[in-house]
């Protein structure tokens, strides 16, 4: 049984992911509050009562990363959208309440719990989005919102950071294979990461594979003993790649447009796959020690037995592929050459989706500001009026050219030295248990969040800092020097500082979404209520007065839509759509003025809008 201290640290890290994990994966602002003031006030909590010795790593890490947040927050002097940055420095509050929570938690005893509930939260999500698509006669079809709606995102919300949170949880998973010494522990394990597998394969994020291969090769470099390492890694391995033949064979599942008949009879055979891959892994995982042993021994029965064993696990695969292939009707016609938008090409083709556009926006963007950028959360606004293609995106899918377009090279030198620490703790503490499989762990967030945007999903970020705070932990010397009375009472009063700026956004936040609630349903005694008081708690939010202003014009008081506009353009001005709400508002040459000033902010889909309107 774990001490109170590593117990607590445990169910911080399964809190770390799975709230957020069906809350959308954290993506939107009413979702910030209450993490940010639990992990603040856990913090404080464990520096008043047990101050915990910080290594440098520790500090340097948990410093930087609370610099970035200072600078990002500074930002706001010069942003070109300063309602955005503050929503970045409000999700930014989370990262580094997080991080700040699980250091002065846990302690060098806590990492194997802390890991373990972590990938057990992993494990929940991903098992829980598996399972609504693959038994959609329970659960009803997959609600489609996103665009991608072909590829496996619930509970997330974005196939991408669901599969970079499988890729994680895979390889946490693969440092309890390889250090568990209960077979019963080890087959849980095993039959956990095929589950893992599944729901990245299902994904058909090609990030997170290349996140998880990358994670893979750098845990193996840094393993003591690399040999069997690489073998606990086939474990996963082999029903991995039998798992991937299979989903991308379930055509019915991961295409648009397919009948529902046939995506039920898919799911249901996939699913009996999965169980016998899962199986199949555990046995390996539970016997497997045993029989290489036995081999070692060059005894005819150990060799045997090890034959028979890895005969058995391709035998698994190869009946897994036979059973999953589809009943072709007698006389039918061949299968039709494969599109681009087939889930085997979705996952094998080599384009980057137009990507290059966006990061050459990006670094378009630094070049003009090089030093301190324009402004956190101000690529989406840069993007808009500079883009060469229709595509609306906010995010420039990497997170380093989009740090260094929005806070210059002081921003994305503090991210880098932020990220960088856990590696160095890391090389340092690489013979201690479970370091060099978290690592790989951590470098897959570090390697998919450069071509995916994973920074605005605080779930995958959050169960990457909790692999990061383990690293730190682990690399923590006994001889490490305690918090001083006044640095406990610094980090207390900026955590007051942070709590109060988190608790007045979480009520500003979530009266905003209901007024917006409220307008679709068409109650507009209450969308107007609610946005008045989210005016009150935001006064630095333009969105409550557009919500206000839509509630006033739908009412027939276009007088009063446009005094409400003219309040929000006074704290937003280069915001395009309150311009064109503007233009709705009013008549004549103050029409044609706003919905010139709009155009000259968005022009693409303006050409559209005005036309229409």
């Amino acid at each position: 049984m774990p001490a109170p201290r590593d117990a607590v640290a445990g169910l911080l890290g399964f809190l770390a992911v799975v709230p957020l994990a069906f809350f959308d994966g954290g993506y939107f602002p009413t979702a910030w509050g209450v993490p940010a003031l639990v992990g603040l006030w856990i913090a404080t909590v464990a520096v008043s009562l047990a101050p915990t010795p910080l290594s440098r790593h520790e500090a340097v890490a948990l410093a930087a990363l609370g610099a970035l947040l200072g600078w990002s927050a500074l930002s706001f002097l010069w942003s070109d959208d300063r309602p955005q940055t503050v929503l970045e420095v409000e999700r930014l509050t989370i990262y580094v309440a997080g991080l700040a929570a699980l250091l002065f938690v846990a302690r060098r005893q806590s990492v194997p719990w802390l890991l373990g509930g972590t990938a057990t939260a992993i494990v929940v999500a991903c098992g829980a989005g598996l399972a609504e698509l693959l038994f959609q006669d329970l659960f009803g079809r997959p609600e489609a919102r996103i665009r991608d709606v072909g590829a496996l995102h619930a509970p997330v919300g974005y196939s991408n950071a669901l599969g970079g949170l499988s890729a994680i949880g895979v390889l946490i998973l693969v440092g309890f294979l390889a250090q568990a010494r209960r077979p019963f522990l080890r087959s849980v394990a095993a039959a956990a990461g095929v589950v893992l597998l599944a729901a990245l394969t299902l994904s058909l994020s090609r990030g997170a594979w290349l996140g998880l291969v990358t994670g893979a090769v750098v845990a193996v470099c840094l393993a003591p003993r690399r040999v069997a390492f690489s073998g606990w890694l086939l474990v996963l391995g082999l029903p991995g790649t039998a798992l991937l033949a299979l989903a991308l064979r379930a055509d019915a599942l991961l295409t648009r447009g397919a009948s529902e008949a046939a995506a039920v009879r898919e799911g249901h055979r996939l699913a009996l796959a999965i169980v016998a891959l899962a199986a199949g892994a555990a046995l390996l995982a539970a016997f497997g020690p045993r029989l290489v042993a036995r081999a070692r021994a060059a005894t005819p029965t150990g060799r045997a037995a090890g034959g028979l064993l890895l005969l058995g696990a391709l035998a698994l695969g190869a009946a897994a592929l036979w059973a999953t292939e589809p009943d072709e009707p007698a006389g039918a016609a061949p299968r039709a050459a494969p599109r681009v938008s087939d889930p085997t090409q979705r996952v094998l083709h080599p384009s980057v989706g137009r990507r290059e556009r966006l990061w050459e926006a990006a670094w378009n963007d630094f070049e003009a500001h090089p030093v301190h950028g324009s402004g956190s959360g101000t690529f989406g606004r840069y993007w808009l009026e500079h883009r060469t293609v229709g595509r609306f995106v906010r995010d420039a899918h990497s997170l380093y050219l989009e740090t260094l377009a929005e806070v210059g090279l002081v921003g994305l030198i503090l991210l880098l030295v932020a990220l960088a620490a856990p590696v160095a703790s890391a090389v340092g503490a690489r013979g201690e248990p479970l370091v060099p499989a978290t690592l790989g762990a951590y470098s897959v967030y570090a390697v998919q969040a450069g071509v995916d945007w994973l920074w605005e999903m605080p779930v995958p970020t959050t169960a990457a800092l909790a692999c990061g705070a383990a690293l730190l932990v682990a690399g923590r010397p006994a001889s490490s020097r305690r918090l001083t009375r006044p640095a406990r009472v610094g980090v207390a009063g900026l955590a007051l500082a942070l709590g109060a700026l988190s608790f007045v956004a979480l009520i500003g936040n979530n009266a905003t979404a209901s007024s917006e609630r409220a307008l679709a349903a068409g109650k507009l005694e209450q969308a107007e209520t609610h946005a008045r008081r989210a005016t009150t708690w935001l006064p630095w939010a333009a969105e409550p007065w557009l919500v206000l202003a839509r509630t006033q014009r739908r009412s027939g008081d276009r007088r009063a839509a446009r005094e409400s506009l003219d309040r929000a353009l006074e704290l937003d001005p280069g915001n395009w759509l309150l311009w064109y709400e503007r233009g709705l508002a009013v008549t004549g040459a103050e029409r044609r003025r706003s919905f010139a000033r709009a155009s000259r902010l968005n022009p693409r889909d303006m050409r559209q809008l005005v036309g229409r309107d």
